[in-house]
C-alpha cells in the first residue's frame, strides 16, 4: 500500500511540474541587456548598452559586471565556446574576445564601422558575425583575422550555423539567406511576404524557426529551402501571442520553444509545446521589452531585455502536452524514452546518431540529473558512428525519484524524464 501511495505521489510530481516559475533576477544595472547565452546551468553572461558585460557562476543568483572603461559601444549579441573563450559584438564593427571568462577582453579588426548584430561560433576558431548594410565577417582563426563574405546590402540581425558548412542568416529583408559551405555561396530563400526578421534558430539540419515584426514567425522543416508562415494560430489567440516584435526564438528540441516580445503594447514570453500548432504566454512583463532567451535544459532559461531585466526560469514543463514524442527524423539525433519506466534500479536509453551530411560530427553527451539539476551520471561522452545506440542506466546508489537523461551532440538537445521507484 506504501509503495502505491508513493507512485501516486511520484505521478503526481511528474504531472505537476506545472506552472513555470520565471523569477526577476537583480543584474545590478539599468542599461538595457540585449543578448544572453549560458555554457551550463550555472555559467552565463548577457552583454547591453553602452559597454555593459555581466556574468554569473551560480545561474544568476548573483550578476557580476565585467565592464571595461574601454568598451562603450553598445553590445548586440554574446557567445562562448565553453566558460572561458567567448566573443561579444555591437555597435561601429566592434568585436570583443575573452579566454579567460570574461574578465579581460581584446578588441579584434573587423574592418567595418556598421553595426554588428549578432555573432555565432562552431569551433573554438570557426565563425561569424553579420551586421548592418550587408555585412558578413568570418574568421577561421579565432578571430585574428574576419574575412568578408559578399551578400545583399540588407541588414542582418542573426545568424545561425548547425555545423561548419551549413548556415542562415535572417534581417530586413524579404528573404532568408543560407550556406552549404561555410559561406562561400549564399542562397536566396524569398519568405511568403515581407518582413523584418529578428532571429533565427535551427534545432537539427532540417527544423528551424524565424521571428520577426507584428505576427511574423514562420518554420522550415527543409532546411530553411521553404517556409510556412506560423502565425495563424497566434492571430487567432491574439491575447496570448501579442502583437509587436517578436525578437529572439529558441527551441529546446522540436517540440517546445520560446520568443520574446518587445513590443509597445504588452512584452513578454510565448511558448510552445506542440511543434508551434499553439502558443501560450509563459511571462507577461507588461511594459518591459525582452530580447534575448536561451535555455540549457527544459526547466532552465533566462530571457533579458531593457532596464537591465533578467528573469529565470526553474521549471518549463508547463504545459499539458509535455509527453509529446520526438518527431522521427531518420537523418537527425533522436532520443528515445528508457525501458522500462518506471524502473528498480536499471533501466535502458536507446539514441540514434545519423550519417554526416558533410558537417563535423561532435562529442555525444548522455547525462542523467536528478530533479534539482544536479548531473548524477555520465553515460557516453565521445565521438561515436553513425547507428543506433543502447546504454544501460543503474541507479542502485540513487534514491527513488524522476530524474532526467540528455542528450546533447552538434546542435541537437533532448530532454526525457524517467522515475525510479525502488
Amino acid at each position: 500500500m506504501k509503495k502505491i501511495i508513493f507512485i501516486l505521489i511520484i505521478i503526481h510530481c511528474l504531472l505537476s511540474i506545472a506552472n513555470a516559475q520565471w523569477v526577476l533576477q537583480s543584474s545590478g544595472t539599468e542599461q538595457t541587456l540585449n543578448s544572453v547565452y549560458f555554457v551550463d546551468k550555472h555559467t552565463g553572461w548577457t552583454v547591453g548598452d553602452s559597454g555593459t558585460i555581466l556574468t554569473t557562476i551560480n545561474g544568476g543568483k548573483k550578476w557580476k559586471s565585467l565592464k571595461h572603461n574601454s568598451i562603450t559601444a553598445n553590445l548586440n549579441s554574446v557567445r562562448f565556446i565553453n566558460e572561458k573563450t567567448g566573443w561579444c559584438v555591437g555597435d561601429n564593427g566592434v568585436i570583443l574576445e575573452t579566454k579567460d571568462k570574461g574578465k579581460n577582453w581584446s578588441y579584434q579588426y573587423s574592418g567595418s564601422s556598421n553595426a554588428i548584430n549578432s555573432v555565432f561560433f562552431v569551433s573554438s576558431h570557426i565563425g561569424w558575425c553579420v551586421g548592418n548594410f550587408g555585412l558578413v565577417l568570418k574568421t577561421s582563426n579565432a578571430g585574428t583575422n574576419w574575412l568578408t563574405q559578399t551578400c545583399y546590402d540588407d541588414s542582418y540581425n542573426s545568424v545561425y550555423f548547425i555545423n561548419q558548412n551549413t548556415g542562415w542568416i535572417c534581417g530586413t529583408g524579404e528573404r532568408i539567406l543560407k550556406t552549404t559551405n561555410g559561406g562561400v555561396n549564399w542562397l536566396t530563400i524569398e519568405t511568403p511576404e515581407y518582413r523584418q526578421w529578428h532571429s533565427i534558430f535551427f534545432i537539427n539540419p532540417l527544423t528551424g524557426w524565424v521571428v520577426g515584426r507584428i505576427y511574423a514567425i514562420e518554420k522550415s522543416t527543409d532546411g530553411g529551402e521553404s517556409w510556412s508562415d506560423n502565425s495563424y494560430s497566434i492571430k487567432k489567440e491574439s491575447e496570448k501571442s501579442p502583437p509587436g516584435i517578436y525578437s529572439s526564438v529558441f527551441f529546446i528540441n522540436q517540440n517546445t520553444g520560446w520568443y520574446t516580445v518587445a513590443s509597445s503594447l504588452r512584452n513578454g514570453i510565448v511558448q510552445t509545446t506542440d511543434c508551434g500548432l499553439s502558443w501560450f504566454t509563459a511571462l507577461n512583463t507588461i511594459r518591459t521589452a525582452l530580447y534575448s532567451i536561451y535555455f540549457v535544459n527544459p526547466h532552465t532559461g533566462w530571457a533579458v531585455g531593457e532596464y537591465g531585466t533578467i528573469y529565470k526560469s526553474t521549471d518549463n514543463t508547463n504545459s499539458p502536452n509535455t509527453n509529446i514524442k520526438e518527431e522521427n527524423i531518420l537523418d537527425n539525433y533522436s532520443l528515445s524514452q528508457n525501458y522500462p519506466n518506471p524502473f528498480n534500479p536499471i533501466t535502458k536509453i536507446k539514441f540514434e546518431v545519423p550519417l554526416s551530411k558533410g558537417g563535423l560530427k561532435g562529442v555525444v553527451s548522455l547525462k542523467v540529473f536528478d530533479i534539482t539539476g544536479k548531473e548524477v551520471a555520465t553515460l557516453v561522452n565521445e565521438q561515436l558512428q553513425p547507428g543506433e545506440y543502447e546504454v544501460t542506466f543503474d541507479g542502485k546508489n540513487l534514491p527513488s525519484g524522476v530524474y532526467f537523461y540528455k542528450l546533447i551532440t552538434n546542435g541537437f538537445i533532448e530532454t526525457k524524464k524517467m522515475l525510479m521507484i525502488k
